[in-house]
């Protein structure tokens, strides 16, 4: 649960056990709107007449001057110029470690799968191999391992199969119909929700994919490759400009896609990518495509892309460290509940759930073993402990 900073009261909702894990601590001051400026006028251009020149003299070599001390921007841009990484240890560097559909929510941390019912813990299994990704169906959660093998489960997190998909394991996405997209070296394996693999989709070294509502898959692969997979066939996209290193769905069969250095959105209408932003760490999307999250740094930023433009209204702040234990925060991943509800997936299986509707925040209540863990973050100017 989550008390206010400073405060030692506790309260629950009178209808339900669950708790709202974050309450407003103290509210921070609306930041001063800055005013725009105008960009610095250019100098004349004019110069005088050409004086005569003087007869060459020898002057002492000049010094040099010691090189200049990079400022904090500058130094943030540098670091934003460096590529985003297409694998990690594990597969994709874009691998979905969280996941969600409904009420239920998934998320892998090293060699552990932990299932809630939005904040509640209903069951934590340890594997004896990292898991590469996670993914959601209406009915199943599943898990591929470091070994190629997908894990499937019920809504109470109980085993209902497991499939070897094949060696190399990069990625995970689920189908519109409930199935899986099992991502590796090979190709791509589409399992149903009892474990039978129904296709194989012969598409070499993928990164990503995504599938939207109509059933369209698109996959992202190595050599700046990208595809459309209908379900019958597989049909190529032209090469992009970039490498590609994840794929999310807008809806209206319109995908975002996430460069080593820039984001596009792709209409399969035409079949071309026109330049959104700068390249984007996390990426989720609502299941309607109507609301996007979006990870940089330590914001995560929520809202809607509308004619070619991301216009966020709601943002959650996490500093670097939490309050218990003593280690760094990073964000792992994103994922939507609903139209309305984003998870947002922390270090060691923490995270927390945002109502952007009601404005209320939950915090994912540990699982069985865990350690204590507190943290404050800030979301949308408010103050809040996750205890």
């Amino acid at each position: 649960m989550a008390k206010p900073k400073g405060k030692s009261t506790k309260s629950k909702p009178a209808a339900t056990k669950r708790k709202p894990v974050a309450t407003t601590a103290a509210k921070a001051k609306p930041a001063t709107k800055r005013r725009a400026t105008k960009p610095a006028a250019k100098r004349n251009a004019a110069t005088k007449p050409a004086a005569k020149k003087k007869p060459a003299t020898k002057q002492p070599a000049a010094k040099a001057k010691p090189a200049a001390k990079r400022k904090p921007r500058q130094q943030a841009a540098e670091l934003l110029k460096a590529p985003l990484p297409i694998f990690d240890e594990y597969g994709a560097a874009s691998r979905p470690v969280i996941a969600a559909r409904g009420e239920h929510l998934v998320l892998c941390a090293g060699a552990s799968v932990r299932f809630h019912v939005v904040d509640h813990p209903i069951r934590l299994i340890h594997h004896d191999t990292p898991i590469v990704a996670v993914a959601r169906s209406a009915t199943r959660s599943a898990a591929l391992d470091h070994h190629g093998v997908l894990h499937l489960y019920d809504d109470a997190g109980e085993l209902v199969a497991a499939r070897p998909a094949g060696d190399g394991p990069r990625s995970l996405a689920v189908l519109p119909d409930g199935r899986f997209a099992a991502l590796v070296a090979g190709g791509i394996a589409i399992i149903d929700g009892a474990g039978s693999t129904t296709e194989l989709v012969d598409y070499t070294r993928p990164i990503a994919a995504a599938a939207d509502p109509s059933g369209a898959l698109v996959i992202a692969g190595e050599d700046r490759r990208l595809a459309e997979w209908t379900g019958r066939e597989l049909l190529d996209i032209p090469e992009t400009i970039e490498q590609i290193v994840a794929v999310a769905a807008l809806g209206g069969r319109r995908f975002l896609c996430i460069g080593q250095h820039n984001t596009f959105v792709l209409d399969l209408a035409v079949r071309e990518l026109d330049h959104l932003t700068s390249a984007l760490s996390h990426v989720a999307t609502s299941p309607d495509g109507s609301r996007i999250a979006v990870n940089e740094g330590g914001a995560v930023n929520i809202g809607t892309l509308a004619r070619g433009k991301l216009a966020f209204a709601d943002t959650v702040y996490y500093g670097g460290t939490y309050i218990t234990p003593e280690e760094s925060m990073t964000v792992h991943g994103l994922a939507f509940l609903d139209e309305d509800r984003v998870a947002i997936a922390l270090d060691a299986g923490r995270g927390n759930i945002i109502d952007v509707a009601k404005k209320q925040t939950l915090k994912l209540d540990p699982q069985a073993g865990d350690p204590t863990a507190r943290w404050i973050f800030i979301y949308n100017g408010q103050i809040l402990i996750a205890d």
